[in-house]
Formats: C-alpha cells, structure tokens, sequence
C-alpha cells in the first residue's frame, strides 16, 4: 500500500525528501518563499526524483483556506490520492509544526474530504 504525502511548510524540502527516499511518495509541496522552492526542486532534480503528482504551491498555507477555488482543489487531489486506496498524510517542518498540526488538517479538511 503506497503512503502519498501532502508537504508543507517543509523549507528546503529535507523532511519529504527523507520520506520520499523511504519509499513514500510526496504528492504536493507548498512553500512559502520562492527560494525555498527553487531549492527544493532541485534537490529532486539532483536525486532524479520525479515531480509531485501534484505539483507545487508557492505561497501561504492559509491560501487554501480563503481562496475557495484553492481549497477545493486541495480537497480534489486528496481525495483522488485516496482513490487507489492509499494512505494520505500531511507533512510539516518548521518552524511552523505547532500551527500546522495534523488536527489543523482534520478540523479543516476532513470535513470536506470525507
């Protein structure tokens, strides 16, 4: 059974890149800095790793939640993560781990998931 991730606030990418090496597979990255994610895609570069599945956000992790379209589509693509009846988790580095916690997630987008 595969382990699909959604990363954010994950800086030079370090975590989901360890994850990703472990045999998970990371789905979609946020960043918030453009430079953050200019490094990070090249760390996939240089360890030949493919994109996200779903791509890359650059920008603020509260996007989601006030721009509608955002949100739905965040909601879109973990449900079609879920689909093929993987596990889908939610990664964070920090220093923002205590915001952004896995019961931010449940409170949030559960509800939509579902």
């Amino acid at each position: 059974m595969t382990t699909k991730l959604f990363s954010f606030f994950s800086a030079a990418g370090f975590l989901a890149l360890g994850f990703e090496t472990e045999g998970y597979q990371v789905a979609f990255v946020n960043k918030y800095l453009p430079a953050f994610l200019d490094a990070y895609k090249h760390s996939r570069r240089a360890l030949s790793m493919e994109p996200p599945e779903y791509g890359y956000y650059g920008g603020s992790i509260t996007d989601f939640f006030s721009q509608p379209t955002l949100g739905s589509k965040l909601t879109h693509q973990v449900k079609q993560a879920r689909r093929d009846g993987s596990l889908v988790g939610f990664v964070g580095g920090p220093p923002y781990k205590d915001c952004f916690s896995f019961l931010c997630i449940e409170a949030k987008l559960c509800k939509q998931i579902s």
